[in-house]
Formats: C-alpha cells, structure tokens, sequence
C-alpha cells in the first residue's frame, strides 16, 4: 500500500466502527495527526504502523509517537505488536498534558507581548497624527 493520509471525503476508515485490528505497516503516514481519524474507532485494540515483515512509516520516527498514540487512541491495547499498560498509558498523558501546558503558557505570552506591540504602535501612530497636526 502506499497510504499517505487516513482522511477520507466519504467516511473512509472511520466509518468502519467495529474494526478491533488494523496494520497500516508500510505505508507513506508521516503525522502524527492522522491519529485524529481514528478516534472514532472506539473498539480498535491493535493498531501496527510498523512491523518486522512489512515495515513502517515515517511517522514512527517522530519522536512522541508512541506516546502520543497511546494518549490520543485510549482504546488502543496493543500498538505495533507491544501491549500498552496503564503505567505507559498514564506517563503519555502526563506527558502530553504537560506539553500541552507548556504551549498553553507560551501562547498566552505570545498574546500578550503582540497586544503590548499593537498598543505602543497605536500611541506612536495618535503621538504622530498630532505632530503633523
């Protein structure tokens, strides 16, 4: 196969909600954010993105694969041929809320560093109105 994407038009792969195993070894995924297509599949339990006779994607060398695998698809038992444990399970959450903490703080100073940027540019521009008046 030569999948690139789980997104379908019509449905595609998460119309099929009774599906418990699925080997998408050998493939072209490379996001991890092609996990997102598989939430709905609430009874998969094993899922393969690589394997030791077919192969892998790239997305297994991102560095949080697994992690963020095992936190996004809590229904998973079994991800490329390893079990997941609850002590796995809960330490990739931990993880991914922490992360996710982390962008949270930096985004809202982001946001508050171009407000502070969007109000000095308007008093520079009302201080040069007035100048020229």
């Amino acid at each position: 196969n030569k999948i690139q994407t789980l997104k379908a038009t019509n449905g595609g792969i998460s119309e099929l909600v009774n599906l418990q195993r699925l080997n998408l070894a050998n493939n072209r995924l490379r996001d991890v954010d092609e996990f997102e297509h598989l939430r709905k599949l609430v009874v998969l339990r094993q899922l393969s993105f690589a394997d030791e006779h077919f192969g892998s994607n790239p997305v297994v060398t991102h560095p949080d694969y697994r992690s963020f695998a095992i936190t996004i698809l809590k229904q998973l038992r079994q991800l490329d041929g390893t079990p997941v444990g609850s002590d796995e399970r809960t330490t990739a959450e931990d993880q991914f809320f922490t992360q996710s903490m982390e962008f949270n703080d930096q985004l809202a100073e982001l946001t508050l560093a171009y407000q502070q940027e969007l109000r000095s540019i308007s008093t520079r521009k009302e201080r040069g109105i007035s100048n020229a008046q």
